[in-house]
């Protein structure tokens, strides 16, 4: 069904290049702020991080939830690793108003694919070397691939919840841009 996504999605990576999709995975709407407090709640009593009394504004691990579970296989099953890749991660960010204040400008070492559940988010990336930079108006179902050391940050636009999955490698490896 999305074999054209993912063929797009698998040559950006190889030329580590960030890109934008919209509508990718309209199944995402299921991913809200219930499902933040559910896996909060969940993650509280199995393992003692309460993100949302902490006022972190993520939560996860997230990848065994029944809403994110086949998003993140189908991933695990189409994503092509680079170098050495073996690790994943899933988490959702999330902001409950858009006065919340996620991140400041950052990098990331390892692959981000950020997939917009709930809510609108613009996504700034930047460019390190000529300080332009690019935003991105995320929508339920939209996706946004950030290679490793792409600077970005997030601007809620009001209440959003956005899944991140990671694919970290077991060994950092430096990048040339």
């Amino acid at each position: 069904m999305r074999e054209q996504f993912w063929r797009e999605l698998n040559e950006a990576r190889s030329e580590n290049q960030f890109r934008f999709w919209e509508n990718v995975f309209p199944e995402a709407a299921d991913m809200d702020i219930n499902c933040v407090v559910e896996n909060n709640q969940y993650l509280s009593i199995t393992g003692g991080e309460n993100s949302i009394i902490n006022q972190r504004p993520m939560v996860g691990p997230v990848q065994s939830d029944h809403r994110v579970k086949p998003i993140y296989s189908e991933w695990v099953t189409n994503f092509s690793r680079h170098g050495t890749e073996t690790n994943w991660n899933a988490l959702l960010f999330y902001s409950l108003s858009d006065l919340h204040q996620a991140f400041e400008m950052h990098s990331d070492t390892e692959t981000v694919c950020l997939i917009q559940g709930y809510g609108d988010v613009g996504m700034i990336i930047g460019n390190a070397e000529t300080s332009e930079k690019t935003i991105y108006h995320m929508k339920t179902g939209d996706v946004l691939l950030i290679p490793p050391l792409t600077i970005h940050k997030p601007v809620p636009m009001g209440p959003r919840v956005t899944l991140s999955i990671g694919s970290m490698p077991n060994k950092y490896m430096p990048m040339t841009r």
